[in-house]
């Protein structure tokens, strides 16, 4: 997968240059380039892309939106720091979203998607194999957001657009114990044999212990 071409925001906005740069931006954040906390220069964003201060003033504001940047008086804009606390509420907000996406898309599935959804996930272990927790992560990304094709739905579409922006930019701080992501692994393809066995209880308890970072004992989904 080539880092530089994969999209994280919404796909609609992406040949409008505010978007194209917040979309950079999110990109550096992901490898680390940018640093949680580290300011970000207008000026310099738009020295480095060879455009004008006013699409870089304009992805600033849409970053700032999305909580991904901060800005703080007399301090300048700078990458956002999450606690622990609040990225557990993202991860909540994540689990709980993906819970009524795959409840919509449940008798939506094709076996064409479903093959889809396998092959992704023989490309996620690859990059697991290979420990590139970059490629992994978003491996992980494009079978979610398969999922949330596949539901059809464009609230759901904006709002796991949001959410991953965060998630996203984030989790490599979180995800960096790859005997657990192995095992994490396992629960993404029960998450997809549950699919297509349409026994979508089963699919809500694995995708969450495949999303969250927290020990089993702090899993909310019970099954009804």
């Amino acid at each position: 997968m080539e880092l530089k071409n994969y999209y994280m925001l919404d796909e609609e906005q992406k040949e409008l240059l505010p978007y194209t740069i917040a979309n950079q931006i999110l990109l550096k954040v992901f490898t680390g380039e940018l640093k949680h906390g580290e300011r970000v220069k207008e000026s310099n964003v738009a020295i480095a892309l060879g455009v004008s201060n006013i699409p870089v003033r304009e992805s600033f504001y849409i970053l700032e939106n999305l909580g991904v940047l901060e800005r703080l008086p007399r301090k300048g804009v700078r990458v956002k720091e999450f606690t622990d606390k609040e990225f557990i509420a993202y991860t909540d907000a994540l689990v709980e979203l993906t819970w009524i996406i795959l409840t919509y898309a449940q008798q939506l599935w094709t076996t064409e998607q479903i093959e889809n959804l396998k092959q992704l996930a023989v490309e996620a272990k690859s990059s697991l194999n290979e420990r590139n927790i970059v490629a992994y992560i978003l491996d992980c990304d494009r079978i979610l957001r398969l999922m949330t094709e596949v539901a059809d739905n464009l609230a759901f579409k904006k709002m796991y657009n949001d959410i991953s922006c965060i998630t996203l930019t984030y989790c490599r701080v979180y995800w960096t114990d790859f005997n657990r992501l192995e095992e994490r692994y396992e629960s993404l393809l029960q998450t997809i044999e549950a699919i297509e066995k349409n026994d979508i209880e089963m699919a809500k308890e694995q995708v969450e212990i495949f999303i969250r970072k927290q020990e089993p004992s702090l899993y909310r989904y019970k099954k009804v």
